[in-house]
């Protein structure tokens, strides 16, 4: 699955949540409906903070970006672990076809 184009970006971390939020947007919480699959990485509160605040940068050849993040143990469930992944506080990228939401704010 490709998660960063077909996935939806959640963060288990209600802090960073509400970072993004802005006057004109809401927080909501979004369960997905049916079979799905996630993708996140014990080792990464965030994958933009990652490389843009935690002292890297993308590498300069893009060849090594593969490299880059199998360093980050990131890993993929399917049809399970959704509560491991929101309580672990990190961004979690779920891919399923349908999704229900409820606005928290």
């Amino acid at each position: 699955v490709d998660y960063r184009r077909r996935g939806v970006i959640c963060t288990g971390s209600m802090n960073v949540a509400q970072g993004y939020l802005t006057p004109n947007s809401a927080l909501i919480e979004v369960v997905p409906v049916g079979s799905f699959s996630i993708c996140f990485s014990p080792e990464c509160f965030d994958l933009y903070g990652h490389f843009q605040f935690g002292g890297r940068n993308l590498p300069e050849n893009l060849d090594e970006v593969p490299a880059e993040l199998e360093k980050l143990d990131f890993i993929q469930v399917i049809d399970n672990g959704l509560d491991v992944a929101a309580n672990s506080g990190q961004e979690v990228m779920v891919y399923a076809e349908y999704f229900s939401y409820r606005v928290i704010s």
